[in-house]
Formats: structure tokens, sequence, C-alpha cells
């Protein structure tokens, strides 16, 4: 019977009673109390896997004699002690924890790829470094201390490193978020008297040249943005057009290039929109696109997959959506266009099949150039 303890860390005492087992817990100053009664057919031997509080341990009683107690070397983000105990009806384990409690290490909430990164322990020794995601660079521990450049791309990564401490050791995950060295952040909320957007300095002070569009009259500022700061960049409307607009922003050391779209921005004088004809791509209702039968390529195994008509989950797989395209069609009237924000057409076309399915699964043909490929998460796209 392995009873392995996922209490909070503030928590001084819990019980629990199924009809399987009672278990208590009561923790006074170094003391940690366990009650553990079963009720199987049979006693059985317990093996008690509980979180350390510190790095050793003075002394474990279990239903009044001395026991003896080991670290769980595979353990990831808590060392855990691990405490067997022969066949009983009733277990009492009482640990009795000694010494400083297990270390953590702080790390910049933000790293650039090339920036150092340097993680110090105040009392455990590093014995190991994996890097799964290659997210360091000569990464090169010395004691308590790792050393490493950022490597790899930008987002949420993780390194583990093998922790010994006292008489403990475990696996500590150390979370690395990269970003660009200057990203430029969209607003998310409405902007109708032009643009508004933020550029945020992850590395060493900066003096910036930001350029809005790539045509004849670009719209040009220069920025000062402190380490770890953000500068708030605002375009008036004559330089802004509706749709994306190329922000560039360049400094000493490099350049990022995004777009940020706005559709609340006022259309430039004589401008003139053209719809585009995707009737040679058409190849299904829009009202058919949860009827169709997804069915290959399929997992081989059980697995909680999608159902065949495209929605739902596993828990519910014959569940069906109701699509009715028969307000926009009357939207569209005989001229089988309708107007979206900022007056914007949009093509209604009358034909029973007016929409592009575009999937990676078999049974449905795939008009359009690329052809979708594996290896992004597969999905039916709606054209």
């Amino acid at each position: 019977m392995t009873i392995r303890p996922g209490l909070p860390a503030a928590w001084n005492n819990a019980s629990l009673t199924v009809p399987d087992i009672d278990f208590d817990f009561k923790r006074q100053g170094p003391r940690d109390a366990y009650s553990i009664t079963p009720r199987f057919a049979k006693p059985l031997q317990l093996r008690l896997q509980a979180q350390a509080r510190a790095e050793n341990i003075q002394s474990v009683i279990v239903n009044g004699q001395v026991a003896t107690w080991q670290s769980v070397d595979t353990a990831v983000g808590q060392p855990v002690v691990e405490i067997s105990s022969a066949p009983a009806a009733k277990h009492e384990v009482v640990i009795t924890w000694q010494g400083a409690a297990p270390d953590t290490a702080t790390l910049a909430p933000v790293y650039t790829v090339g920036s150092p990164l340097e993680v110090r322990f105040p009392r455990a020794t590093i014995t190991k470094v994996f890097d799964p995601q290659q997210v360091l660079r000569n990464a090169t521990p010395n004691g308590s201390v790792l050393t490493a450049q950022i490597a790899g791309q930008k987002g949420a990564r993780t390194a583990f490193v093998q922790l010994r401490q006292g008489g403990l050791t475990w696996w500590k995950p150390l979370p690395i978020e990269v970003r660009e060295a200057v990203e430029i952040i969209a607003e998310k909320a409405p902007q109708p008297n032009g643009m508004r957007f933020l550029v945020q300095n992850n590395t060493s002070d900066v003096t910036a040249k930001v350029t809005v569009g790539n045509g004849r009259k670009p719209y040009i500022t220069n920025v000062k943005i402190p380490r770890g700061t953000t500068a708030e960049v605002t375009v008036p409307a004559a330089s802004v057009v509706p749709g994306s607009n190329v922000v560039t922003v360049e400094w000493d050391k490099g350049r990022v290039v995004e777009k940020v779209i706005t559709w609340d921005s006022p259309k430039p004088a004589k401008t003139r929109y053209e719809t585009i004809n995707l009737a040679p791509h058409f190849n299904d209702q829009v009202t058919r696109i949860f009827q169709n039968e997804y069915l290959s390529p399929r997992p081989e195994g059980p697995t909680l997959q999608l159902p065949t008509q495209g929605i739902g989950n596993w828990c519910y797989p014959l569940t069906q959506a109701v699509i009715d395209d028969t307000g926009l069609r009357q939207l569209a009237g005989a001229k089988m266009k309708s107007r979206c924000p900022g007056e914007r057409p949009c093509a209604r076309p009358a034909r029973p099949e007016r929409r592009t399915f575009c999937s990676c699964r078999s049974g449905i043909t795939t008009p359009t150039r690329p052809r979708c490929r594996w290896g992004a998460n597969p999905a039916t796209l709606t054209c």
C-alpha cells in the first residue's frame, strides 16, 4: 500500500475517511504524525512517500519502533522521503525533521536568446543537469552554482537540475521564459483615432527607431526604453490603414518586425475595396461542416480522440450542432453582399457550395495550395 500525501505546506492537520482507509495527519513544530488505518481483506505493508520539510530527519517512529527512511532520488519539484513498515492493521508514523528547509532558487522573470543565466542555491549541490528542451547552452554546474547561456526558441521552457542537500536528492525544475530582446505588443482595446501599441524591452537600455508602414510616407518616431520597461507608441490616424500595419523597431543590436492589426481606424480617402472570387475553390456548404465524416488518419489504439463528425469529445461523442446561415443569406440580399464594420464588403454567394473546407484528414479534397501537412495540430479550417 503506497500513500503519497499531497497536502499543502500550510496545512497543520488533515483527515480523510473513505470506505477503504482512514487517513489522519497532524503537524506540531518539527513533528509530522500520520495515522493510517486500512480496511482491506488482509494487513498490508505500508510505503509512505512524504514531501520533505527539512534536509535531514532526526528520527522516524513506526508503531512505536524506530524505522529507516530513504530519499526518493527521482522526485521532481520537491524532495520526497520514503518510509516502509511491515504489514499491520494500523500504521502510526511520526517523522521528526531536522536542519534547513530544501533549497529554492530565484530566476529572472524573462530571458532573451544569448543572455547569461546564473542560478545559485544557498546549500544544495548540483549533481546533474537535464535539458530536454535545449534551452541551455554551455551549461556548467559548479558546486551550488549553474551558469549557462539561453538558447533555443522563445516561449515557456523548463530545464532541470538534480540537487543534493543533507540526506535528500531530488530534481528541481528551472522555469525559463524566453522572449525576444524587444517585443511589439498590440493594444487589445479598440483605438478609433489611430493606433497604439507597446514596445517591451527585455534586454539592456535601448534607444530604438520605430517605423509604422512601409510605403512612401511611413510614420517614424524614436523611443528610449530602459531595461525591463515598456514604452507606449501612439500613431495618428492619418498614418494607419485598416487591417495589418507593419511595425519595425530597430536598435543598435538588432531589429524586430511585427504586424499590428486594427480595424477601428477610418479608411483613407479614395480607398476602394474589391472582393475576391473564391467560387472555383468552393467544395461544400457551411451547414455540412459537422455532417462530414473525418475517418482517417485515426489512432490505432484507445485515445481521447475527436469524434468522426468533427465536434464533441470522448464523453459526448454523438453531439451535433445545427449550423444555419439563413440570416447571412437574407442580410446579403439580391446583391449577395454584406458589409462588415468599416464598410468592408463581404461576398455571400447564393450557390449551394459556398465554403472551402480544408482538412488534413482524408475524405475532403483541399483545392488550395499549399496543402496542409501533418506536424502541426490537425484541424478543419473554413475559408
